[in-house]
């Protein structure tokens, strides 16, 4: 069975799990995408809807707060280079009522960890070539079985391959999973992938497992993800609802 990281690495891997390649750390980390139905549309921007998972007690729990970003883009991209340099400030955004924040010079993103769904109505106050609208987000978010983290092998050998299977799941779009070593906090390591809806099985190989170190529990993180194309005047968004499980640990043989 596998064993939960605690919440204290949990809320430091969501933190490494969202970062994407603008952020430092997330340069030192190995990203591959696989499965070749990976969504590759041009879009100007991405709404995103996040909440988190535990599992206690042979139980899924996800939290009632949820985390939104969103991401302009100053020409059309494809979802895999969210969070880029093309990432622009274009008027407001609120949620629930609530501004959120620019910063980092390519995102909005909530600083009172005060929301909870539902409702999630986003609202953009645009500028710079990007519409004003206000739109209800009412899609249903991914979903794990409460089963599903017993299905995961506790244990990988770093001369085999490890596979993590992908059933008792819900969601339409991604899923993206994680491999991180969080000892030293300054130096993570960690591999990640993205497949898309449909395969059964998500493989590490030797190759990608060889940078951790035997003997040792690694943290296993799994995002859900399913979004869905809206138009607003000559601009197209993608917004997207995502679980992340992200409490449990695998431990490493040689």
């Amino acid at each position: 069975m596998l064993k939960k990281s605690g919440i204290i690495i949990f809320v430091i891997l969501l933190v490494f799990f969202s970062c994407k390649k603008k952020d430092k750390v997330a340069d030192d980390l190995d990203t591959t995408t696989t499965g070749g139905l990976v969504d590759n549309e041009l879009y100007d921007g991405f709404f995103q809807t996040q909440v988190f998972a535990v599992w206690i007690d042979t139980t899924i729990i996800i939290s009632k707060g949820f985390n939104p970003y969103v991401y302009l883009a100053s020409k059309p991209i494809p979802s895999k280079d969210t969070y880029g340099s093309s990432g622009i400030k274009a008027g407001k955004v609120l949620v629930n009522g609530t501004q959120l924040k620019y910063a980092n010079a390519f995102r909005y993103y909530d600083t009172t960890y005060a929301l909870s769904a539902p409702p999630i109505n986003f609202q953009l106050i645009g500028t710079d070539g990007f519409p004003s609208f206000t739109y209800n987000n009412l899609d249903s978010f991914p979903s794990f079985s409460n089963n599903y983290p017993n299905l995961i092998q506790d244990t990988l050998s770093k001369g085999a391959n490890y596979s993590i299977p992908l059933t008792s799941l819900k969601y339409s779009g991604e899923l993206k999973c994680g491999l991180f070593d969080v000892t030293n906090i300054s130096a993570l390591i960690g591999t990640s992938k993205t497949i898309s809806k449909g395969a059964t099985e998500l493989i590490f190989t030797p190759e990608e497992l060889s940078k951790f170190s035997p003997n040792k529990r690694i943290k296993l993180s799994i995002e859900l993800k399913s979004y869905y194309t809206k138009s607003f005047g000559e601009k197209k968004f993608r917004f997207e609802n995502i679980i992340t499980l992200g409490d449990l640990s695998v431990y490493v043989k040689p």
